[in-house]
């Protein structure tokens, strides 16, 4: 089982960067001083501080009960729900690990994380055994000889948990330590399976804090939780944790659409709202969003990709809020964010400066540090990040340095400010005949056309030059766009001619990865189809 590296607990705990209470004992602080102000809220179950603690402390008895002893994992496969939290914070105060994961997984990805996790405990959204949940875990059950105990949120079943999740049942008054492994997150997988990240109490602690500081949460504000919370910062740290840490009250969105985005704003008086910007500009181009109240918001959070600087300044325009990133990677946590009173240009050009504690270079393929305005790998170090990989010594070593560096695999830049962009992805480099090409110069530029909604640019496989770039692009409403007018575009816009991709793709929606973020896999593999289809036809 994974141990945490003492060395690290040292560190921050002597420099006063961790503390010394778990996060369940921060809650229950709040639940003996506002007991029935609104903890969390999805769909029509709304819990108090009160009833929170409450649910959490009836689950962590529920896993006692089933056997669950310190270190072991426990998995939540769910759509956004009080499940979530509820068990995060059981899972700490027993001192077990706490694995969620998203609705989407079938038998590969489950077959593949409840063994590398060596889960005893999974619990589906029903207990139903004809939903398609309980069907896919009985096809692979035999294969994950570590699991003892399938349990259901809903259902009729011996192990549904509908009454433990309201409070019914025995308690279990203890907390967990604020320095062992509490929580799973999972890496995006877009080239390959998922990886599991695992991080302490402390680590988000500081991650929710760190946000909270930036965006100048207080006890007053109601988040609203739009990208799925059984996906890592931008789902359930930024706009779940973090408003409970603070005392806030968070609502999270059981369906994504954008109309229930737009619907709740207004009708639960969010202040602060985080999301990926798929679903930020689909609420931006929504024919109804007009037609709500957002007066009450201060802060909406972007994460998981770029947006346009017009695209940001639109959403500080209908939404008269500010606009505001945090960044960091889902194994390496929170490095940089921008600061609520940081300038408009700063806010829609950059991901911010790093906070007290953290440690930013930019190095070189020799591990050189290079100085402003030079692109290099950003690597960082950082007390929200992860402990490493669970069950996965060899990804450590290739994911971190020996003074504990996380090697990200982006490409940024800081200013003379020390504000860091981010200007593509080590791996995702186009090499057209000897030149670099970075998709996401190219994207951010195309990004900034009135008639595009998204883009994404990809290389594809060339005889004669090696790669070519071709950009895909989702475009708004019945608009054109063709070679001639994106040539004309980028001509314009003054990027260098050698960077004009050389051919695109119309899409009318890209396909995701289970972390709402573009799968460029998925996108090549189309483009690819395509062009062996219309080879075929001529």
């Amino acid at each position: 089982m994974y141990t945490s590296p003492g060395e690290l607990i040292r560190e921050y705990v002597d420099a006063g960067v961790w503390q010394d209470r778990s996060l369940l004992e921060i809650i229950v602080g709040h639940a003996e001083r506002t007991p029935d102000k609104l903890a969390v809220a999805c769909g029509s179950d709304r819990l108090s501080y009160s009833e929170f603690v409450t649910a959490v402390r009836t689950t962590a008895r529920f896993l006692v009960d089933a056997g669950v002893a310190g270190g072991q994992v426990v998995a939540l496969q769910s759509a956004n729900h009080v499940a979530i939290p509820i068990f995060h914070f059981a899972c700490e105060s027993v001192g077990a690990i706490f694995l969620p994961l998203p609705t989407n997984f079938r038998q590969q990805e489950m077959r593949h994380l409840l063994n590398v996790a060596q889960a005893t405990v999974v619990v589906l959204p029903s207990t139903d055994p004809a939903s398609e949940h309980q069907r896919v875990l009985a096809g692979i059950r035999d294969e994950v000889p570590s699991l003892r105990l399938v349990a259901g949120i809903t259902g009729d079943g011996a192990h549904s948990l509908v009454r433990t999740l309201k409070g019914e049942g025995e308690r279990l008054e203890q907390y967990g330590d604020p320095d062992a492994a509490s929580q799973c997150m999972i890496t995006s997988g877009s080239t390959g399976l998922s990886r599991i990240s695992l991080y302490t109490a402390n680590n988000l602690w500081v991650f929710a804090s760190t946000y909270a500081q930036f965006t100048r949460m207080t006890d007053a504000d109601v988040a609203l939780g739009i990208a799925p919370a059984s996906q890592g910062a931008t789902g359930y740290v930024f706009p779940v944790l973090s408003p409970l840490v603070a005392g806030a009250s968070t609502v999270m969105l059981e369906n994504w659409n954008p109309l229930d985005a737009l619907r709740l704003i207004q009708e639960e008086g969010i202040t602060l709202t985080m999301a990926i910007p798929t679903q930020i500009l689909k609420m931006l181009q929504h024919e109804s969003v007009g037609d709500y109240d957002y007066s009450s918001m201060r802060v909406f959070s972007k994460a998981g990709a770029a947006m346009a600087p017009e695209q940001c300044e639109a959403v500080e325009r209908v939404f008269d809020c500010r606009m505001q990133t945090p960044f960091g990677a889902t194994d390496g946590g929170l490095i940089v964010q921008t600061d609520y009173d940081d300038p408009p240009v700063k806010r829609y050009t950059t991901l911010g400066r790093p906070f007290a504690g953290n440690q930013l270079r930019i190095v070189d393929p020799d591990g050189t540090e290079l100085g402003p305005d030079t692109p290099g790998e950003a690597q960082w170090r950082t007390p929200t990040k992860s402990l490493g990989f669970l069950n996965d010594p060899e990804r450590d070593a290739i994911s971190f340095t020996e003074d504990g560096f996380f090697r990200s695999g982006d490409l940024g830049v800081v200013d003379a400010d020390g504000y860091l962009r981010i200007v593509g992805r080590l791996k995702e480099m186009i090499m057209r005949g000897g030149q670099n090409i970075s998709p996401a110069e190219v994207e951010n530029v195309l990004g900034q056309h009135p008639d595009i909604a998204e883009v994404a640019v990809i290389g594809l496989s060339d005889p004669l030059f090696g790669e070519r770039a071709c950009a895909c692009v989702v475009l708004k409403g019945a608009a054109d766009f063709d070679m001639a007018e994106m040539t004309r575009f980028l001509t314009e816009q003054s990027l260098e001619r050698f960077k004009f991709p050389e051919s695109i793709e119309i899409f009318p929606s890209f396909p995701m990865t289970h972390a709402s973020k573009i799968s460029k896999l998925e996108l090549a593999a189309e483009v690819e189809r395509r062009r062996d289809a219309r080879a075929t036809a001529e």
